[in-house]
């Protein structure tokens, strides 16, 4: 039997979109548009793969099959995308907080595929240190989920100071948790392999 350390692994080990360069020739598609059709190539996936059950019980997926599936590697290699993705062209900062959401969501199912956790509804929060590489930057679930546990806690600062309009806070919110993706993507940068 033999042991590995983690910190031996290769850096790139952990990240699932590398399997494939993106080709710097090729320009990516606009980053919302890239999480979207990634999202639902992958949802079609689960239903495509989903096992049968019985009203009111908990749903799995035939993993084996899923993984034998030719759209699953064409998803795979579809997610090398992201690695081009310019996030200074999100337009808006409610298209950079749906970016991040379907960001999430792709690489929590994505991560339980890899890990091979046939279980998705069952809240057992299997956290590994995947991620995937997006516009050059390395994010996992942690680094996602913390980007927009933010705007709940925008939401409660901004309810306490203003009555203004539900929409002017909404796009308040949004736009506090878009720059701090913007301002932790820079420091990602600047920090580099320091952060793993």
């Amino acid at each position: 039997l033999f042991y590995r350390f983690s910190a031996d692994e290769p850096d790139d080990s952990r990240v699932l979109n590398l399997r494939r360069l993106w080709p710097e020739t090729l320009a990516a598609r606009e980053p919302l548009v890239v999480s979207q059709t990634l999202l639902l190539s992958l949802l079609a996936l689960l239903k495509r793969h989903q096992i049968l059950v019985p009203a009111g019980a908990v749903g799995e997926v035939d993993l084996a099959g899923l993984r034998q599936d030719e759209a699953f590697v064409a998803f795979r290699l579809a997610t090398a995308e992201l690695q081009a993705v310019q996030l200074e062209e999100l337009q808006s900062s409610s298209a950079g907080v749906a970016f991040l959401v379907n960001l999430f969501h792709i690489l929590v199912v994505h991560e339980r595929i890899h890990c091979e956790h046939p279980s998705f509804r069952r809240h057992s929060r299997v956290r590994s240190k995947l991620q995937y590489n997006v516009g050059g930057y390395r994010l996992g679930l942690d680094d996602i989920e913390s980007l927009l546990q933010t705007q709940d806690d925008d939401r409660e600062q901004h309810a306490r100071r203003e009555s203004g309009s539900l929409i002017s806070a909404s796009m308040s919110i949004a736009a506090n948790a878009f720059a701090r993706l913007v301002r932790v993507t820079g420091e990602l940068g600047r920090l580099g392999s320091f952060l793993e």
